[in-house]
């Protein structure tokens, strides 16, 4: 079994590293800025049976700097990708933020959201619903919790970090309150490892039961008093399908 992993970003940078280190597959990282959709094609033609392709393609925000084009060609390399789906197992990494927010624990059952104000959100569910629907084979929709790693990176987990480590106050913001699922970005590679290996399909939570409000982390960070979450809604991501403490001997926690 190979392992084709398409997006060369955090996510996919970090799980070619991890395969590579825990297992004797062999692992192939492209990008899809960098390489031209012939190339691609090139790549894509070699995936033959019992082997792994990882679409990690889609950008982490949808703003002025990914061009249209660049969305367009994700779209034709999916498109490619998926019409030869019935050689391998294809796991799209989507997102547990399409969920609709509420007061209990959400798992793959429960209800996401149909109408976005954001746009990376709208892509994300018009992704699921097509690749659903082009699939041939084994399909695995892996959706995230908020994947955090260290200060270096840009995101509201990396400017908290960056605050604790060098003892600074980081300010609130509006929103603060809503309740955010996370997991650390090597442990969300062990989850994603176990689906690899043992041909895990359908929806599955990637999550590691951690959860908290923005208010409550930026307070640890100022050394100030938390407050119960017990009353605020917000996604309080869990599996029914995958058992983290299975698959994963101590998580990592974020202070």
């Amino acid at each position: 079994m190979n392992v084709f992993i398409a997006g060369s970003g955090l996510l996919g940078r970090a799980l070619k590293d991890f395969l590579i280190n825990s297992t004797h597959k062999k692992i192939n990282l492209f990008s899809i800025r960098n390489l031209s959709i012939d190339q691609i094609n090139n790549i894509l033609v070699n995936i033959s049976n019992n082997d792994v392709f990882v679409d990690s393609m889609d950008p982490n925000v949808i703003n002025n700097d990914v061009s249209d084009d660049h969305l367009r060609k994700i779209e034709i390399v999916r498109s490619n990708a998926l019409s030869n789906s019935s050689k391998f197992h294809y796991i799209f990494l989507s997102t547990a933020s399409i969920y609709t927010h509420n007061l209990n624990l959400i798992n793959e059952s429960d209800l996401i959201q149909q109408n976005f104000k954001s746009k990376y959100l709208q892509m994300k569910l018009k992704n699921e619903n097509f690749i659903k629907s082009k699939s041939k084979s084994f399909l695995t929709i892996a959706r995230l919790v908020s994947v955090w790693s260290d200060e270096n990176q840009s995101s509201f987990f990396g400017d908290l970090i960056k605050a604790f480590k060098d003892k600074k106050t980081i300010l609130p913001r509006e929103g603060d309150d809503t309740v955010i699922s996370y997991i650390n970005l090597i442990d969300a590679c062990k989850l994603l490892n176990f689906i690899i290996l043992n041909r895990k399909i359908g929806t599955i939570n990637i999550c590691t039961n951690q959860y908290n409000s923005r208010s409550n982390m930026k307070a640890i960070v100022n050394n100030k008093k938390t407050n119960p979450i017990f009353n605020l809604t917000g996604l309080r991501i869990n599996s029914s399908k995958l058992n983290w403490k299975d698959i994963i001997k101590e998580r990592k926690e974020l202070f």
